[in-house]
């Protein structure tokens, strides 16, 4: 199992934090490798944290030059990676382009007269596409490049940034695109359909034995501490930090109202009875309200639509929905989070009011 270090750097806390924020946001911007990214930044939380333990300030570590630190620190990070990244690039865009000739292929494939080998397929919208968001990330990146070491801008407002562009980007190409649009360029569906799984299968194949080389095994370990793990950790936090303002809020209103507060025994046994039940019955009717979002949208398209197209939707729409109901639902985060706030303080026989007074020592 490998580590990652977006669970590590909560370590951090001050001026070290906000230099391994901009570290970070440096690796994101200039696109350095997930695995070399992930690597250096663990190294750079242990000398963080090491200079924050003996008080030495991070200066001592990065220098008065932070922008000459970055350079020099992933000055490792050579062609070759940004070339794997590249590749990584196609295949996940060679996945795309396989799902949707596949359905393609098979929502003509009834027709009268069809001919795998002489149909063919428009690939002018990836080439526009991908150019267009291409150029779209040279420009943010861009700017972003200029702001780093002058403004306060973190990975967060980066992120956010890139997504809203992106939606925009997709918005805007619906609002514009039409069945009148001339730019084409035609190519043979069954090639379309023959070099993308050639490539999707071969990526595949070559990651499996590079995994199994650095690994010994042919896929990639699952990391400790991942994103999920952060936000798990975090929620967790949160929630403790919550049920003690909540407690004090309800003794406040108690004792306004003349009537005798709770004590901390009889508030966590409320919480421990009533809680779980809340965030499930909440999970309940955010999950039904999404599937009726999505039935609808799906019935609209498929009245609408062509046959390929209300697929192509089917097949998106899950992509993204399907994510976002498991999270909602099936791995309730906020529900676990609570059991496991629980189940710790029973172990280390603490209340969640001195578990929260641990959080603030720390």
């Amino acid at each position: 199992m490998s580590l990652t270090y977006i669970y590590q750097k909560d370590c951090l806390k001050g001026e070290y934090l906000k230099v391994f924020n901009k570290v970070e946001l440096y690796a994101d911007i200039h696109k350095i490798g997930e695995d070399a990214k992930n690597d250096a930044l663990i190294n750079l939380i242990d000398m963080l944290f090491s200079a924050q333990n003996e008080d030495v300030p991070p200066s001592r570590i990065v220098g008065n030059n932070l922008k000459k630190f970055c350079e020099q620190y992933f000055s490792d990070y050579t062609a070759y990676g940004r070339v794997l990244e590249v590749l990584k690039n196609i295949y996940h865009m060679m996945w795309l382009v396989l799902v949707i000739s596949t359905m393609e292929m098979l929502t003509i494939s009834g027709e009268k007269g069809f001919d795998l080998f002489k149909s063919t397929t428009d690939i002018m919208p990836y080439i526009v596409g991908y150019s267009c968001m291409g150029l779209l990330m040279i420009i943010i990146n861009s700017v972003f490049k200029k702001l780093i070491f002058k403004k306060k801008v973190s990975v967060g407002v980066y992120d956010f940034v890139v997504m809203l562009a992106c939606a925009l980007f997709i918005a805007f190409a619906f609002f514009i695109y039409s069945d009148e649009f001339s730019l084409t360029f035609n190519i043979p569906l069954f090639w379309t359909i023959i070099i993308s799984a050639a490539y999707v299968i071969t990526y595949i194949i070559i990651r499996a034995i590079s995994n199994y080389k650095k690994y010994g095994s042919v896929r990639k370990p699952k990391e400790i501490g991942g994103f999920k793990d952060a936000v798990f950790d975090g929620v967790k936090k949160q929630d403790a930090i919550t049920f003690v303002k909540k407690y004090e809020k309800i003794n406040n209103k108690r004792e306004r109202k003349g009537l005798p507060k709770l004590t901390k025994e009889e508030y966590m046994e409320n919480v421990v009875k009533n809680e779980p039940k809340k965030i499930r019955k909440r999970a309940k009717i955010t999950t039904t309200i999404l599937l009726g979002f999505i039935l609808i949208c799906i019935i609209q398209v498929i009245l609408t639509s062509t046959l390929l197209d209300s697929l192509i939707f089917i097949f998106i729409i899950t992509v993204i929905e399907v994510p976002c109901l498991r999270l909602v639902y099936k791995e309730n985060t906020a529900e676990k989070a609570i059991k496991e706030l629980i189940k710790e303080c029973e172990v280390e026989r603490i209340n969640v009011f001195e578990y929260v007074e641990r959080l603030e020592e720390k």
